[in-house]
């Protein structure tokens, strides 16, 4: 049987696009310290055909 915590804290753990993507995460950097939203940058990485997206609530 599954402990409710357990099971949480193992979705805690997951690591999300921008840890495992260094590219993408420098990207996302460098687009936010250049006034981007992150909505748009969800939008210009999906627009740019990036092989990797990343929605706006990652960000």
């Amino acid at each position: 049987m599954h402990d409710g915590n357990d099971m949480a804290g193992k979705r805690r753990a997951k690591l999300g696009k921008l840890d495992w993507f260094a590219q993408l995460r420098q990207s996302v950097i460098k687009r936010i310290l250049h006034g981007s939203s992150p909505q748009q940058i969800a939008g210009q990485t999906r627009l740019e055909l990036h092989p990797i997206s990343v929605s706006h609530e990652t960000i």
